[in-house]
């Protein structure tokens, strides 16, 4: 069973056993949520009035229009954020495209990416654990789909890659092209990879060890005793990691096969 307790300021640190020094412990810095102070107080409303608003606004690396011989111009459908720094900047945005003609930057002779040559040791027989165990709660929660497709491999094609990347505009999360701006939609990755296009943002931070020791009338732990031994078994793989410069997702799927 693990045990939190606070060393310093900021941090939690898993133990072993409640005596344990700080350095018989691993230290983890606490996340400062981004929605609430505590999870418990964040209501089910959606926390900003609006989802997205429309921007008019050059598009990059397409000055010109053929046939009008004027720069071409798009109306954005821009994604707001709950808390991100937003900007009143209505300018032409940059991309990478725009980088590499003037110079900045320029593709090496090998794109590194990560596609169907990457293995990784038990990791089909680990995520066939989890779907078998946990199919309703991922279909409930619509990433069932999502999560069964990692069984698979998949074809790339570098020229493909780079393109998207060269007129990827992440002010707006679409493709700015000769076209106007274009891109994906949220249905089509609903469709396509069975994700869901609704629901809250995803806070994920390390609590406090005050949080994760609390306990009710009754002397029972809010958070459930599998949280204490999830702590614990990462507790114990960065002990017998190298370097411990954090726990790897390989390390993590040969801990438990």
């Amino acid at each position: 069973m693990a045990f939190f307790k606070c060393f310093k300021k900021g941090t939690v640190t898993i133990l072993e056993d409640e005596s344990d020094d700080r350095d018989e412990g691993t230290t983890l810095l606490i996340g400062a949520p981004l929605l609430a102070s505590e999870v418990s107080e964040v209501d089910n409303s959606l926390h900003i009035p609006s989802w997205s608003q429309e921007v008019f606004c050059q598009l990059s690396s397409f000055k010109k229009s053929k046939s009008t011989g004027r720069d071409l111009h798009s109306t954005i459908l821009q994604l707001k954020s709950s808390h991100h720094t937003e900007t009143d900047s209505l300018g032409a945005f940059e991309l990478l495209s725009d980088r590499i003609h003037n110079g900045a930057v320029n593709w090496g002779s090998v794109l590194p990416t990560t596609g169907e040559s990457t293995f990784t040791e038990y990791y089909w027989e680990w995520l066939e654990d989890v779907l078998s165990r946990n199919t309703q709660v991922l279909k409930s929660a619509g990433l069932y789909n999502a999560v069964f497709a990692s069984l698979f491999s998949y074809d790339r094609h570098a020229p493909v890659v780079r393109a998207f990347c060269e007129y990827w505009c992440p002010a707006t999360n679409t493709l700015h092209t000769s076209q106007g701006e274009m891109s994906i939609s949220l249905w089509d990755l609903h469709e396509i990879g069975g994700l869901p296009i609704t629901g809250r943002f995803y806070d994920e931070v390390i609590p406090s060890a005050e949080s994760l020791n609390r306990k009710d009338h009754k002397g029972v732990s809010y958070i459930p005793h599998i949280c204490r031994y999830l702590f614990l078994a990462y507790h114990k793989i960065l002990q017998d990691s190298k370097g411990k410069s954090g726990v790897r997702m390989t390390a993590w799927i040969k801990y438990w096969y």
